[in-house]
């Protein structure tokens, strides 16, 4: 029988690289919520729906990470928010000025994905509570619903979180989804995380939900329930999800 990660001694653990245990028991314990909650999803009607923000509301690339990790002297293999997060406290506010200070000169360029307002409009239609979990900060949130003039499709801010969110851990952990589902008053399998890459799909297979990647070049290997090219493809899907199939 394979060896579950609390088998693991210690001493194996110490020795391993900064954040390996923590990937590692996000991606066992996904693997297991996957297996276990499979035939639950399947006859869960969709109640809410969470979405990423920049790369899945905005549009790629708006963020230049590199420059981020170059003027906060990030390694290039190292994640950016767990590495700030291991800084001193002096450095490590001096690396979130540099994180925010970018993240500010990116909105000149930041634009929504195509017919982004549109699907949020649709999807609101059809009764579903809409959220946002996103590594930008409290004040990113703000600036792109206001200026996007998303401000009605996301009407309650206890569905938004952020980097700046402090009672769990941020993506690939599902916990900020666990959160956004328990104010919605749902369960994680009623709800349908959507994302651009790796960490948005894992968080949502941490928490056991139905995971859309928003399909691009740079994610083409990761497996998630639904993939699409465009946003407004969400609309069909989720309008399947809440008149489940009857098996």
């Amino acid at each position: 029988m394979a060896m579950g990660l609390t088998a693991v001694p210690f001493a194996v653990l110490a020795s391993l690289p900064r954040g390996f245990y923590r990937q590692s028991t996000i991606r066992w314990r996904s693997s297991v919520s996957v297996r276990c909650m499979a035939s639950q999803r399947s006859r869960q009607r969709l109640r809410g729906v969470v979405f990423d923000m920049d790369g899945t509301l905005t549009e790629d690339a708006a963020i230049d990470f590199q420059l981020m990790r170059s003027r906060a002297k990030i390694p290039d293999d190292m994640d950016i928010l767990e590495h700030v997060r291991s800084l001193p406290p002096d450095a490590q506010a001096e690396a979130e000025k540099v994180l925010h200070d970018v993240e500010m000169e990116s909105r000149l360029n930041t634009r929504l994905n195509p017919r982004c307002k549109e699907t949020l409009q649709q999807l609101a239609k059809l009764d579903l509570k809409l959220g946002i979990l996103t590594r930008n900060t409290d004040a990113g949130i703000a600036w792109a619903l206001r200026h996007f003039e998303l401000e009605d499709c996301f009407p309650d801010n206890r569905f938004l979180i952020s980097r700046t969110w402090s009672e769990g851990l941020p993506k690939p952990s599902g916990d900020g989804i666990r959160h956004i589902a328990e104010q919605m008053g749902v369960s994680t399998s009623e709800i349908l995380m959507v994302g651009d890459w790796s960490d948005d799909i894992l968080a949502g297979k941490d928490a056991g939900s139905r995971t859309c990647i928003v399909s691009l070049a740079k994610n083409k290997h990761v497996e998630a329930d639904f993939r699409v090219a465009n946003l407004i493809e969400l609309v069909d899907i989720a309008s399947d999800l809440i008149e489940p199939k009857a098996r």
